[in-house]
């Protein structure tokens, strides 16, 4: 009986202990039915986020949303650290997402501390701010340490600019690639150090917003060296640039602009686009150029280049013997170019020139050589080019050709299509031992000035090498069209001269042409292949007499004319004028 009643009292014991139901619910049950587990303990965890490079002058936003707490989660953030003299400030600090603007390059830590139930835990988290721009404004800017990353904070000077993009490859917080320039003069008195040289892959970019010759870029007139000199990478945009020199005895090559040697054509290149430049001295050139190199001159965003000579000097020549250069030209006016005329070639190797949608107009006061002026070999191509007096009006003043070369050249290459040359004083084309293409072009006002027809400058004067001529429109000229002058010998160019063939019609006009429509004025005389004594293709073109040409030895009383000893030129299939 005692062993029972002790077996008893331990069973009810145990029931007390484990309650005596499966779902365990009983007077010894203090979690009040919640199969056992205890209460969760208050906690808090905080995540700051992933560290990450920024910009400066970019808004940063943190990102504490990995947070979290036992039950709601309030955030608190600071910057416990930045870089020396940083104003940068906090906004919406109290939220999973704060932001920031970082106003100097370097680190910025950021603390979070979370709390959720009474606990709180921190966490950090580090944004390196990389600086990618620089700010310059001449009449609000100034050199301190601490300006230029900010617009509402720039810097005064260009040169300044310079000296902290130099320090790219110093300093891990730069990546200087911009800098931006507002409406001033960047002249010495600014404090400016001339001559400027930018180089790298860098755009150097002016106030979009501002009148681009207010954003003017000028050296002192003094005896030196080009106002800038540009490196292969570079960009320059809506900026004028001007040398101040003004002339007289000088050191140095005082340009414009000098775009400096690259390592290859094909990849080093230069852009200017949406400037203008200009000089004051005809000792400096608007640009010239080193070796193996490409220059863009071109508009931007509907703007075009201007290029003023001030009637002194030169757009663009090539110094010290240079090669391997491609220069391409469109959206560009060149205007009151000095007695050299637009463009210079000489004493170079390997030129390429492309020009487009451009327009060359004669200075004032000068005798303007030419537009071209070609002395060495070049590949020249011009599409949609003018080429006219000052005014662009018979009246104005005339440069003497549109391209001439004054030196045998058979290794240069011309073409010229969808362009127009007009109001020469002389020859609009004098070519020597060349290879010269015209198409879909006009060709007017030659000599318009004279008082009589002059025979001594043609509108194209062709003496050896290669002559096509299509679709072009020959009209009031004082003089012949084309002059075909024949070979030289020793011919080192093949003679050729094709005006329309049967298969491909010539479909060039002449109209009002005072002088001949063509004349072959030098034959082989002499028997030594000096002189025209071949066939000369023009089919299928309008004479200026709307009819069939006539063959005559006067400009009066003919279209065609043929030195007795010059060959033939066939005008038709039956019909040949020799």
């Amino acid at each position: 009986m005692l062993k029972k009643t002790m077996l008893t009292g331990i069973i009810l014991s145990l029931m007390l202990i484990f309650g005596c139901s499966e779902d365990g619910t009983g007077p010894g049950d203090i979690d009040d039915g919640d199969n056992g587990d205890d209460p969760p303990a208050a906690s808090a965890t905080a995540n700051a986020g992933i560290d990450s490079d920024e910009v400066v002058g970019f808004e940063v936003v943190a990102d504490g949303s990995g947070s979290s707490g036992s039950s709601s989660v309030s955030y608190s953030w600071s910057i416990s650290n930045h870089p020396a003299n940083s104003t940068a400030t906090l906004t919406d600090a109290n939220t999973a997402n704060p932001m920031f603007i970082p106003d100097l390059p370097g680190e910025y830590e950021l603390q979070l501390e979370v709390t959720s139930d009474g606990e709180s835990d921190t966490d950090a988290v580090v944004f390196s701010a990389i600086a990618k721009r620089l700010f310059v404004d001449a009449n609000n800017g100034a050199d301190d340490e601490t300006d230029g990353y900010l617009e509402n904070k720039p810097m005064k000077t260009i040169t300044k600019a310079l000296s902290v993009y130099g320090q790219n490859e110093s300093n891990a917080f730069l990546e200087i690639d911009t800098v931006h320039v507002t409406e001033g003069v960047y002249d010495q008195a600014n404090g400016e150090s001339y001559p400027l040289s930018f180089s790298g892959d860098l755009i150097v970019k002016g106030d979009q917003g501002v009148e681009r010759n207010n954003i003017h870029i000028l050296s002192p007139d003094v005896e030196r060296d080009p106002a800038i000199y540009i490196g292969e990478g570079v960009t320059l945009r809506h900026l004028k640039i001007e040398n101040g020199y003004t002339g007289g005895t000088f050191n140095g090559d005082p340009d414009a602009i000098f775009v400096t040697s690259g390592t290859d054509v094909e990849t080093s290149r230069v852009i200017l686009e949406d400037v203008t430049i200009t000089m004051n001295a005809e000792e400096g050139k608007g640009i010239s150029t080193g070796n193996n190199l490409t220059v863009e001159l071109r508009g931007y965003e509907g703007a075009r280049n201007q290029f003023d000579g001030n009637n002194v000097s030169l757009a663009y020549t090539n110094r010290f013997n240079t090669g391997n250069v491609t220069l391409n030209i469109s959206d560009t006016d060149f205007s009151n170019p000095g007695d050299g005329g637009v463009i210079d070639i000489d004493d170079i190797y390997n030129l390429t020139i492309n020009v487009s949608n451009s327009s060359f107009n004669a200075g004032s006061g000068n005798i303007n050589d030419s537009a071209f002026e070609l002395k060495d070999k070049v590949d020249l191509m011009l599409d949609e080019v003018t080429i006219t007096s000052q005014s662009g009006s018979e009246t104005g003043e005339r440069f003497k050709y549109g391209i001439v070369m004054n030196n045998a050249q058979p290794e240069t290459n011309i073409e010229v299509k969808n362009s127009t040359i007009q109001f020469t004083q002389w020859s609009a084309i004098k070519m020597r031992e060349s290879v010269v293409k015209v198409t879909d072009s006009i060709i007017e006002g030659v000599l318009t000035q004279q008082p009589s027809v002059n025979l001594a400058y043609d509108a194209i004067q062709q003496l050896d090498g290669t002559l096509v001529v299509r679709g072009t429109t020959f009209r009031d000229l004082n003089t012949s069209a084309i002059d075909i002058g024949g070979p030289i010998s020793p011919n080192e160019n093949e003679f050729y001269v094709d005006l329309g063939t049967l298969e491909d019609p010539g479909n060039n006009t002449f109209q009002n042409v005072g002088g001949w429509d063509v004349q072959v004025s030098r034959g082989d005389y002499l028997g030594d292949n000096d002189g025209v004594k071949t066939e000369i293709p023009a089919l299928g073109n309008t004479w200026s007499n709307q009819a069939i040409p006539r063959c005559a030895t006067n400009y009066e009383n003919g279209e065609i004319y043929v030195d007795p000893d010059g060959g033939s030129l066939r005008y038709s299939n039956t019909g040949v004028c020799n």
